[in-house]
């Protein structure tokens, strides 16, 4: 039996059953908002009010709201249930006084109201005084490399790269220091790597010479024509140039040599004699060697590639070498977050490359038709260094193993204090605007932001923090004004997670990977099918609902091509991630989707190392991890004197509060704190009943001693809460090489990997290589009737012959109970 249905309008306090008109298609049309993934209901027809429902509109004050109610009842109106709720003003009407009639199409008033009404509204998120918690985070040591005369230098840290402005500054520039002119290179630590000495050939040669003649070499064997000696420059397999000077007959002789290989033939000299060579660069005329059968001179310009190198850090010490004050008048932007500066001197990992190849690239043009070419080196990734010093030549860095030795050395921990757990920011937003909606940071909110691990196994905790507090790192105070919206943050977890939000039938606002809603709101293995077409059957024939109804089309306009990534701020490239192209020659090829992070960015070691460059509004958004303050189920033998201790970094989680479960197996002891100077009791003594101690770490805590116990017996830490949150460090191997990343959970070279759940088609490409999808967009539909006594449940699936479909809209008739639904299924 079909059910009946009560309407009650509620106008202020008074509440009045009404008995509108409307025709037997009335229905309720169920239909997703526009980028989402939850359903909103409207009423597909108008109403019509008379006579005493008539009255009691119009009699109302003009800006009364009217909310009008629809109950549900299956008993014949022994019980009801809500089953509508929609919302006019006298101003949505159209009246009639001579007929006494009011016709009006309500517009739905549900759970969503509030938070859409607010969703732009701009707050400053200090004020709304969400939770705050501390993260720690490292400055780690960056690789700066500058070819002299450019004015920009080389950044280059864990696999990444970008360049950054500086003074133009020669090999030859200097600086009084405390009354002495020194070079100021060597006074900023910048140590000479490698050199490529280049002599380009020009003029009317008779013969076809190579381009160039060229010797590379680190900075001990670099080329200087006033030494004496001799020196080869490689051209071909046929030719070669050579250099020599040294004492002759009438006293110093020197002379640049074009020399056949083959039989050692010299074919053009230059020569001088009782007088120094010139220092490069040079020009130079060769001339024909009398009886060698070439002719035409040779014009020779030689000159040199210089490259030099430091580490900038804010640690005293890298693997044991001290480092050094960064001066105020240093030729790169004062970076405040960055104090100190060591030589850098691994000629090993400058590379000079005379490639060119006619296949467009990245790298540049040297001339039409030709572009720069990488070094012939398998295996090994390569950045550019000063591309703007490029001629003939091109100059690249890759990293070494022992870069990472070293870069794990001078990493400084510091404590981001200000941090604001994205659940906290939701909470205090709803708060403001949708008072009535809860957030919390359990499952029961999104399994997939507090579940133990998310859909590709990462265990983190979202956080935000102004960027200001990590442009200065090390403040003294923090953010004042964090101007924030909403839809700032959901943006973002679109963007970034391809993560949606709905409110549930207990108001709570959940946020779900798209996965959840492929699947039938669930990430089990298994889908949640709501209603199977293909076992009910229509009782007039005996067929199944789904019998006979297999047509269907594609959403074509919504097949993407390629996607593109951006932040607020510039990134390096990992955190900027690769395009994806979508493999497929199905897709729309004019469809190029572009996903920018519009209030935020994630790069904190670009941020921390380019303070300059990095816009002081928006948010840095961290994926920190729990990490342990101190050692966890640690055992102490006390020896001889009764004595055991362990050591902590107390640089690491200045400020902290640790509290320590330890257990002593015998006896008494006295713990203490030791910061290099001193011992500081803990307040309390530690027998053998368990014992917990608060512990507040000091910046320069060294070690946990514990003293004057028996000797031979235990001291065991059980546990240590709470847990410190902290930045944890990834491995992304790109192009078989490692790229250690802080923060690297939101970098969208590991982000993409949540788009691999919801494909135009089943196989892409991120920077040339392949990858098969995890699933493919729903862009397959089709629409079909079935019966619906109750309305279904819009998240579960319905099974048809064509699959598992995801309900897109449903329309489901009052009178007749029949349900018209859009299905969408999966593409292939």
């Amino acid at each position: 039996m079909n059910p009946i249905y009560k309407f009650e309008l509620v106008a202020g306090n008074i509440t009045k059953r009404v008995y509108p008109i409307y025709k037997d298609d009335l229905a309720k049309e169920f239909s997703k908002e526009s980028n989402q993934e939850f359903f909103r209901a409207k009423l597909s027809g108008k109403l019509t009010f008379e006579s005493e429902d008539y009255t009691f509109i119009v009699t109302k004050a003009f800006d009364t709201q009217f909310l009008l109610r629809i109950s549900i009842s299956y008993n014949a109106g022994q019980t009801w249930a809500i089953y509508w709720r929609g919302t006019f003003w006298k101003t949505d009407c159209e009246f009639d006084e001579d007929t006494q009639m009011v016709v009006v199409q309500p517009s739905v008033y549900d759970q969503y109201n509030d938070v859409l009404a607010g969703m732009d509204k701009e707050y400053n998120l200090i004020d709304l005084a969400p939770e705050i918690v501390q993260v720690k985070a490292d400055k780690r040591p960056l690789i700066q490399v500058y070819v002299p005369g450019q004015s920009v230098v080389g950044c280059f840290l864990s696999g990444m790269w970008w360049e950054q402005e500086c003074e133009v500054t020669s090999e030859s520039d200097t600086v009084e220091v405390e009354g002495q002119t020194v070079n100021k290179l060597a006074y900023l630590c910048f140590a000479l790597n490698k050199v490529m000495t280049m002599a380009e050939v020009s003029g009317t040669p008779s013969l076809q010479l190579p381009e160039f003649f060229s010797r590379t070499t680190p900075a001990s064997g670099r080329f200087n024509p006033r030494l004496q000696g001799r020196t080869e420059f490689a051209g071909s397999s046929t030719y070669k140039l050579v250099y020599t000077f040294g004492a002759g007959s009438t006293g110093s002789l020197f002379s640049w040599s074009i020399i056949r290989i083959s039989d050692d033939a010299e074919l053009w000299r230059y020569s001088e004699s009782n007088q120094l060579p010139p220092e490069l660069p040079v020009q130079l005329t060769l001339t024909p060697v009398s009886g060698s059968g070439v002719t035409g001179d040779v014009i020779l310009y030689v000159h040199d590639f210089p490259v030099y190198a430091r580490y900038i850090c804010d640690t005293l010490t890298i693997r044991g070498n001290n480092t050094v004050p960064i001066p105020a008048d240093d030729i790169v932007e004062n970076n405040r977050n960055y104090t100190r500066m060591i030589r850098y001197e691994f000629p090993e990992t400058i590379y000079f490359s005379t490639r060119l190849t006619t296949t467009p690239n990245q790298w540049g043009l040297y001339q039409p038709g030709q572009y720069y070419g990488q070094p012939n080196m398998p295996g090994y990734e390569l950045f550019p260094i000063s591309r703007n010093a490029w001629g003939r030549v091109s100059i690249w860095f890759s990293f070494t193993t022992y870069n990472w030795v070293v870069e794990a050395s001078g990493r400084q921990p510091f404590i981001i204090r200000h941090a604001y757990p994205l659940s906290s920011v939701l909470s205090v937003l709803l708060a403001q605007i949708a008072p009535g909606i809860t957030h919390a940071a359990t499952t029961d909110y999104s399994q997939f932001l507090y579940g133990e691990t998310n859909i590709i196994g990462i265990t983190q905790t979202l956080l935000i923090t102004p960027k200001s507090n990590i442009i200065s790192a090390g403040y003294d105070q923090p953010a004042q004004k964090a101007p924030i919206t909403l839809k700032d943050v959901l943006d973002m977890l679109r963007d970034c997670f391809r993560c949606y939000w709905f409110v549930d039938d207990q108001n709570r606002f959940r946020v779900e990977h798209i996965q959840y809603f492929r699947n039938g709101g669930s990430y089990s293995d298994a889908p949640e099918v709501g209603i199977d077409l293909t076992t009910q059957e229509v009782t007039r024939s005996g067929k199944k609902w789904a019998f006979a109804r297999n047509q269907y089309k594609f959403d074509k306009p919504n097949m993407a091509a390629r996607y593109q990534f951006g932040w607020m701020d510039d990134v390096t490239q990992l955190f900027e991630g690769y395009p994806i192209e979508i493999l497929s020659k199905y897709v729309n090829p004019d469809n190029i989707e572009q996903i920018d992070v519009a209030k935020f960015t994630s790069d904190i070691d670009y941020i921390l190392l380019n303070p300059g460059e990095i816009s002081k509004d928006g948010f840095v958004l961290l994926a920190a991890a729990y990490q342990n303050i101190l050692p966890e189920t640690e055992v102490l033998t006390l020896d001889s004197s009764g004595r055991a201790e362990f050591d902590v970094d107390g640089s690491a989680y200045a400020g902290m509060t640790a509290r320590v479960r330890l257990k002593l197996s015998a006896g008494v002891v006295y713990g203490y704190q030791y910061d290099g100077h001193a011992y500081t009791g803990f307040g309390v003594t530690i027998n053998t009943n368990t014992q917990y101690v608060d512990i507040v770490i000091v910046p320069n805590l060294q070690k946990i001693v514990f003293n004057y116990g028996t000797a031979g017996a235990t001291v065991t830490v059980y546990s240590i809460t709470p847990q410190q949150l902290a930045l944890p460090y990834y491995n992304y191997v790109h192009d078989y090489n490692d790229h250690y990343l802080q923060n690297a959970y939101v970098a969208f070279m590991v982000l993409q990997q949540y788009y691999a759940y919801d494909m135009p088609a089943p196989n892409y490409s991120i920077n040339g290589e392949q990858y098969v999808a995890q699933g493919t967009k729903k862009l397959r539909n089709q629409t079909i009737r079935f019966p619906a006594l109750t309305d279904p449940d819009l998240m579960e699936l319905v099974k048809t012959n064509l699959g598992n479909g995801v309900i897109e809209k449903l329309s489901v008739n009052l009178s007749s109970r029949n349900a018209n639904a859009t299905l969408m299924y999966d593409t292939e």
